[in-house]
């Protein structure tokens, strides 16, 4: 079986270890980031399969990030991180499929896991079935 690479982005350190805690024992490959600009390099390095970023970065917000990411890197599931509660702001990001699901601060561990578990298993179904058949 082939690990899963994750990417995390936000720019608060103390936030980026408080999702690795939570997703560390779930077998994937966890790489960080604590910018746009950081997170789209290690996109250009790694083979991510997908990306939690958070809304309120400077320079470039979460959106932004995960349109480029969508733009460059298609095939990558995408999750914005946010801690506003409501989500009808980010209605027109759902429609143009920048963003994969929206999770709110502070989240529910089992929650978080469950939605990154469902996003791969998407990424599984859409992209890496496809891959293996050579198609």
């Amino acid at each position: 079986m082939n690990q899963h690479t994750i990417l995390i982005v936000d720019n608060e350190k103390s936030v980026v270890n408080a999702l690795k805690r939570v997703l560390w024992k779930e077998g994937y490959r966890i790489l960080t980031a604590h910018s746009g600009e950081e997170a789209l390099s290690k996109m250009e390095t790694f083979d991510c399969q997908l990306v939690l970023a958070d809304q309120r970065m400077p320079a470039m917000n979460g959106i932004e990030l995960l349109t480029r990411i969508k733009e460059k890197f298609p095939n990558t599931i995408r999750v914005l991180i946010t801690a506003q509660i409501n989500l009808d702001n980010f209605s027109k990001d759902f429609d143009q499929s920048c963003i994969y699901q929206c999770i709110t601060k502070p989240w529910e561990p089992e929650a978080l896991k469950i939605l990154v578990r469902k996003g791969l298993e998407r990424y599984n179904k859409l992209f890496k079935d496809k891959d293996q058949s050579g198609a």
